[in-house]
């Protein structure tokens, strides 16, 4: 898989260049990950939905991987931009950045860690199962969206030029 660390390491005379499919396959295969398993995510709380309908936090898990998915995607788009142009949609664009960072915690520290308390007082490997892969679909997501993020700093830097 590649991703930023895969590119050179620019030295202070040198910078990387990238054409525009350099790019394009640089940012999906980035941003594919943590997608797709937003997509089992999301698959997971509809099926929860349709079978026990809106209890627990089924609806959290729904919203929060579609909308996760579309800003980690969208957020890589932010390198074709005019840099020097300043607009509100550029800036909603980087504040909701939030939402994968936040959605990915809650994965990992709420859906993860938290819930696993409920292992001590009747212990289920499923259960510890169903734990473990919320601890790593969240850190996944985590790290997708950093890896995009740290691209898109290093094309505002100057450190990747494309062309």
């Amino acid at each position: 898989m590649a991703d930023v660390g895969d590119l050179p390491e620019p030295s202070h005379n040198t910078r990387v260049i990238l054409g525009r499919i350099q790019v394009n396959n640089l940012i999906s295969r980035m941003a594919t990950p943590p997608c797709l398993l937003l997509g089992f995510v999301f698959l997971f709380a509809m099926g929860r939905i349709i079978k026990f309908g809106n209890v627990h936090d089924y609806l959290i898990l729904a919203v929060g991987s579609c909308l996760s998915g579309m800003i980690i995607f969208a957020y890589g788009l932010l390198v074709f931009g005019d840099r020097e142009k300043k607009s509100w949609p550029r800036a909603l664009l980087a504040f909701s950045g939030f939402i994968p960072y936040v959605f990915g915690c809650y994965l990992v520290f709420y859906k993860g860690f938290w819930q696993s308390k409920g292992l001590f007082a009747s212990f289920s490997a499923r259960g510890l199962v169903a734990r473990l892969v919320f601890v790593i679909l969240g850190y996944q997501v985590v790290n997708g969206f950093y890896r995009v993020t740290e691209f898109v700093d290093k094309v505002a830097k100057k450190e990747i030029i494309l062309q």
